[in-house]
């Protein structure tokens, strides 16, 4: 699942995999318990790495609440700028 999501504010990112595949799991399964989550690929050295963030949330208390309730689901959850 790709989503057009503008840059702005700020985003939990969850996760980031070598594999699409993978990537792409996690969003549909944040997806389906109500998590606006989608893929924000990078490339480094040469090689894509497939981000996995949900958000984004216009103001970074919401975005560290947020980030609070994905740790209780056990994600390595951090708040960084959506880029």
């Amino acid at each position: 699942p790709k989503a057009k999501v503008k840059p702005g504010g700020w985003a939990v990112q969850v996760g980031a995999f070598s594999s699409a595949a993978a990537a792409n799991k996690l969003v549909v399964e944040l997806g389906a318990a109500g998590y606006p989550a989608y893929v924000s690929p990078i490339v480094r050295g040469g090689k894509t790495l497939h981000r996995v963030r949900v958000g984004p949330e216009p103001v970074r208390g919401d975005a560290d609440k947020l980030a609070a309730r994905l740790k209780g689901r056990n994600l390595p959850a951090t708040v960084v700028a959506n880029d």
